[in-house]
Parts: C-alpha cells; structure tokens; sequence
C-alpha cells in the first residue's frame, strides 16, 4: 500500500512537470505568433507607406513636366 502510494506521488509529481512544460511551450508558441503578427503589420504599414509616396512622386513629377 505505502509502495502504490509513493508511485503515486512520482506520477503525480511527472504528471505536474509535463503539463508545467506542455504551458510554457504554449507560452512561446504565442509569442512567436505574436512576433509573427507585428511583422505582417509592420510589412502592411511599409507597403501603404510605399504607395503613398509613390502617388505623391507621381504628383510631383506631374506638377513638374509643363
């Protein structure tokens, strides 16, 4: 009896690292995503940037060919 109850203290315990290492592998699967997400955002942010400069050089050069 006292030998069921200590194996059951060891799986209780492994049973607690797993799903302590099962969380924090979560943790920095979202922050990946997280970094993911802001680099797409950065990139869309650019590329607006881009066509607004763009259509402004195109309205510069315009203004400028009489």
């Amino acid at each position: 009896m006292l030998v069921r109850s200590k194996l059951e203290l060891v799986r209780s315990k492994e049973l607690g690292q797993v799903r302590s290492k099962v969380l924090e592998l979560e943790l920095v699967r979202s922050k990946r995503l997280v970094q993911v997400l802001v680099r797409s955002k950065l990139e869309l942010v650019r590329s607006r940037q881009v066509l607004v400069l763009r259509s402004k050089l195109g309205l510069v050069r315009s203004s400028c060919s009489f």
